[in-house]
């Protein structure tokens, strides 16, 4: 059984580059995201955050598996992008905080979240109106651990004021 945390996030402004892609090609494609096309390019945001980097999935359409998935840093909301990058917000919200040990783990993480955990909450369900992120901490590059997000809402509103 996963050790799932109910908290709740802050909005946070991003800025990155995204592929949209499907659950059968997102292994390769946001691999290739993060290593051909953004890692070489994460020193011209990294003055303006904290070292720590996001992944970030907005699903598109969820029947067909669709989404798109950004490789993305912190930024100032009044700073612009820079050419070939774009921004992306992260909304404050709800969201099930899972602890991922290594990236090797992430898609059993993803799935021990949708596919075990959610199913048998009676209090929330998954938010498909806000992405679900990964944060690489600053320190990823040595920790090689990472956390998982993935958006909820309350299916019982007395609880909303209580979090």
């Amino acid at each position: 059984m996963v050790s799932v945390s109910i908290v709740t996030r802050p909005s946070l402004s991003l800025i990155g580059m995204r592929v949209r892609t499907s659950m059968a090609d997102a292994q390769r494609d946001c691999g290739a995201l993060w290593h051909t096309t953004f890692c070489p390019r994460m020193d011209e945001l990294a003055a303006l955050g904290n070292g720590d980097s996001y992944g970030v999935s907005w699903g598109v359409d969820y029947e067909a598996g669709i989404f798109d998935y950004w490789a993305a840093m912190p930024a100032p909301p009044d700073v612009s992008a820079p050419a070939g990058m774009a921004r992306t917000e992260l909304p404050e919200g709800l969201y099930a905080e899972l602890a991922v040990p290594s990236l090797a783990d992430l898609p059993a993480s993803y799935a021990a979240i949708y596919e075990e955990w959610l199913p048998r909450q009676k209090e929330y369900a998954p938010n498909f109106q806000a992405p679900a992120y990964e944060l690489y901490k600053n320190d990823y590059n040595i920790t090689g651990s990472l956390m998982l997000y993935c958006p909820l809402k309350c299916n019982d509103l007395s609880r909303i004021n209580k979090l």
